[in-house]
């Protein structure tokens, strides 16, 4: 069966499901079977109340604040769809969302409280009323969606504003509804954003009218004060997460609209959520915190759900980490191999722990590709976990390293190779010779060869050199997985983590290739219990070392990458972004630059992602951009100034080239023009690169224009800037397809960064940003990299922006980074007038 046939039927079985619930929704009574659990608070307010829109009555149900009765106060309102489900389980066809109790919880600790109204829905008539588009999927109903809306606005809201302490205003009138009743409360909001200026939106099945919501929502235009609206979708959503992928498309759409993030909108997907009550009731108090919390409240809520909270240790705030070969950093002993005394040697380049100085980058952690005992040059073959590559040095030396690095303030990880063994692992030996021995679970067998294929076409199974067998290596037959459904292994990895980070005083780990570790029912990558052992793993690092780090390769689509938050690792590398920071400067071209950005900052806190440009398996940059110069410091900026926790591989900051095969993009790193690029007195283990005598680090360390020099301001920077090293990105719009623009701002500071890629300088540019996007007031703007500078802004008190001209010309493939600054009292900055 396809793909796509899979897909149509989930969907008429999820059709079915709710064909099924709305009938079963139908029923007006309590079920004897089932016991109430609705609290005092509510009330039914009509068993019958008239819908004249549609000739039909419906039963109200009222929640009113438990204080409602002592005070003389007025509250804002709720409307929320499927009322059958939002008090009582006895009446739930699903399971119920709990409001009444979660609104009695919050007020008991201070909240102010909120009327609620839930509207039954019909039965038979549910998907019809909750979809205003009958032509959009005409086998499931729909098209009553804008009489019901109606009903909502002209009949019930009137009604209860005459009869109930209400605050009228929409600002303080809310809707929110969950799939079909998501999908008609985000429309009511859109229709009506004089009615309801606030929205939860829980789970939209948007699905059904995909093409007419999405449109929709690009038509749509916010009003001031700004609406707030809130999305949530789960990542185990029925569709293959479905719903979490047409919310992002509402969401880029309402973005293009001219709706703010974080100030007007707000999306998640936790990545356990499902489409069910308990889901929605979970997210519910976030979702009512933020859409009806004053001023106050909300700014100071996290940007993210608060299942996804997480604390990550104080030294990344701002943290630059720069990727290591030790096999290729510095050659101590002139064996042509590098080695731990010369990464040593070489750690003041590095971070040289004196803040005064400015010739090191200013990296405040390493990583380390492997250093364990391995037959391989590269080391992603381990024999033995709990010794030094002898190429490298011993187990004493990286002790020595871990010491003086600390010494320095850099933070030290290494790359754990978890997913698979070497063929010459003992413990593998062992088990390819004896089938009865201990190790032999520790892998995977098959006395035949599986049929089944990974997804490049190919077999992962290997034939056993010794007898008629087969073992399972994902990469190689001579890099064996380990069997993860065996406990031995699981608690083997705990042991080596824990000797790693006691015995050898490492901060944490780069995970190697995990969506591969645990295989289950024909499906190699992504699996459920990769995701569930990723989480004891990282329970027990933390565990073990509570500052500690842990950053994983999970080589695929954001979309993919999401599964593995919220409760997994701190990190993971961010390969959209990095591939759209390449293909924008090497097109010229800035449309599409910010879009894999804008989704991670709606999807995960700031530190929880890693930016880079290239990485050890990868064509370097300078190499991708075709040797231009120009292009690389363009790429360096975009890169440093992205929010997250970025990641520099070695030799990136002077320029060094290389392309496959995989040895010549790991290239001993060119220190000079001298022998060996002075990286060796001896024969170096790789060739050297053609450029190797003239791309040095010796050539550029005395050029204040010279790439280096550029990476070494843009460490520092991103390290005492507290936007850039924690602040929210906020796109603007440019009148150049060739530039971008976007801010980086916390609170009330803000740093600008405007790019043009194009080949030819761009005049009379302009800036323009929606409301809430700047902090108001007039502002003059410091040139942070030394290289222009820019007119000063006034921003209105909305915090919007208009035809602002930062610079009458742009040279070509430039990058300009300014900082906010307070306009001196009594000369309040203007805007560059318009031309």
């Amino acid at each position: 069966m396809s793909e796509r046939r899979k897909m149509r039927l989930r969907k008429t079985l999820l059709l079915a499901g709710l064909a099924l619930m709305t009938a079963t929704a139908g029923a007006q009574t309590p079920s004897a079977e089932k016991t109430s659990t609705a609290s005092p608070s509510v009330s039914v307010l009509s068993d019958s109340f008239a819908i004249p829109q549609l000739g039909r009555t419906r039963r109200i149900w009222l929640y009113l604040p438990p204080d409602y009765a002592s005070s003389a106060k007025r509250y804002p309102v709720l409307y929320m769809q499927d009322g059958q489900n939002v008090f009582d389980a006895a009446t739930s066809f699903a399971g119920e969302w709990g409001i009444d109790e979660t609104l009695d919880a919050l007020q008991s600790h201070g909240d102010s409280g909120a009327i609620v109204v839930a509207i039954d829905n019909d039965g038979a008539h549910r998907l019809d009323e909750y979809n205003p588009w009958h032509a959009a999927n005409p086998k499931y109903g729909g098209g009553e969606g804008d009489a019901y809306v109606e009903f909502l606005v002209h009949t019930l809201k009137p009604y209860i504003d005459a009869h109930y302490r209400t605050r009228p205003d929409r600002g303080n009138t809310g809707i929110a509804g969950s799939s079909m009743g998501g999908l008609i409360s985000l429309y009511a909001a859109l229709k009506y954003p004089e009615v309801f200026g606030r929205a939860g939106v829980f789970s939209c099945a948007c699905w059904i009218a995909r093409p007419q919501i999405l449109e929709y929502a690009r038509k749509a235009r916010p009003l001031q004060p700004l609406p707030r609206l809130y999305f949530v979708a789960g990542g185990l959503e029925t569709n293959d997460g479905e719903q979490a992928h047409d919310q992002e498309l509402v969401v880029d759409s309402l973005i293009a609209a001219g709706f703010p993030v974080r100030t007007a909108i707000r999306s998640f997907v936790p990545a356990g959520g499902r489409h069910s009550e308990w889901f929605w009731r979970r997210e519910f108090p976030a979702a009512y915190r933020w859409l009806f919390g004053d001023s106050a409240t909300v700014a100071s809520l996290p940007a993210t759900p608060p299942n996804a909270d997480w604390v990550l240790p104080s030294w990344t705030r701002g943290a630059t980490c720069y990727e290591v070969f030790v096999r290729s950093f510095r050659d101590s002993d002139g064996d042509g191999i590098g080695d731990l005394r010369g990464l040593i040697s070489k750690l003041d380049y590095i971070n040289d722990g004196n803040p005064r100085t400015s010739r090191d980058l200013g990296a405040r952690c390493i990583w380390l590709m492997p250093l364990a005992e391995s037959p391989s040059y590269h080391g992603y073959d381990v024999a033995d976990y709990y010794k030094v590559e002898h190429d490298y040095g011993t187990n004493a030396d990286f002790q020595r390293l871990v010491a003086a690095a600390h010494k320095r303030g850099i933070k030290v990880l290494v790359d754990m190779v978890l997913n698979h063994a070497s063929s010459e692992h003992p413990y593998f030996q062992a088990a390819l010779h004896d089938t009865a021995s201990q190790y032999r679970k520790w892998f995977r067998w098959s006395p035949t060869k599986p049929a089944e294929l990974n997804p490049w076409g190919y077999s992962n199974w290997h034939k056993s050199p010794v007898r008629d067998e087969w073992y399972y290596g994902f990469f190689s037959p001579t890099m064996p997985d380990l069997n993860y459904e065996y406990q031995p292994v699981r608690d083997e990895a705990m042991k080596v983590a824990t000797f790693w980070l006691t015995q050898m005083q490492v901060d944490g780990f780069r995970l190697d290739a995990i969506p591969y570790l645990v295989e289950e029912n024909g499906k190699i990558e992504h699996t459920t219990a990769t995701h569930i052992f990723l989480r004891d793993y990282a329970a027990r690092v933390r565990e073990v070392n509570p500052e500690s780090f842990t950053v994983g390769e999970v080589s695929d689509s954001t979309k993919a990458l999401l599964g593995y938050y919220p409760d997994q690792l701190d990190s993971h590398f961010a390969f959209e972004l990095a591939d759209s920071i390449i293909s924008t400067v090497n097109s010229g071209s800035a449309k599409g630059l910010l879009a894999p950005a804008i989704r991670l900052q709606r999807e995960l806190p700031v530190g929880r992602y890693s930016p880079f440009l290239s990485n050890h398996d990868q064509t370097r940059t300078m190499t991708k951009l075709g040797g231009s110069a120009a292009r690389a410091r363009v790429a360096a900026v975009l890169l440093m100034t992205m929010p997250g926790t970025p990641f520099v591989y070695y030799g990136e900051e002077i320029g060094m080239t290389g392309t496959k095969p995989d040895p010549r993009l790991r290239t001993p790193m060119q220190w000079s023009a001298a022998h060996g690029a002075g990286f060796t007195t001896g024969k170096p283990w790789a060739a050297l690169q053609p450029d190797s005598t003239t791309v040095t680090v010796a050539s550029q360390d005395n050029d204040s224009r010279s790439l280096l020099a550029l990476y070494r301001r843009l460490i520092r920077l991103r390290a005492a800037s507290t936007p850039l090293a924690a602040g929210a990105l906020v796109p603007l719009a440019t009148s150049s397809d060739a530039v971008a623009a976007y801010l980086r701002r916390e609170g009330e500071s803000a740093m600008l960064v405007v790019a043009n890629l194009g080949a030819t300088p761009v005049s009379s540019l302009t800036l323009n940003a929606t409301p809430g996007s700047l902090p108001a007031g007039a502002w003059k703007l410091r040139d942070a990299l030394g290289s222009a500078a820019a007119a000063p802004v006034a921003v209105a008190a909305d915090g919007a922006l208009a035809g602002y001209r930062p610079l009458a010309t742009l040279a070509p493939v430039t990058a300009y980074v300014f900082e906010l600054l307070p306009a001196q009292p009594g000369r309040a900055a203007s805007p560059a007038p318009h031309r």
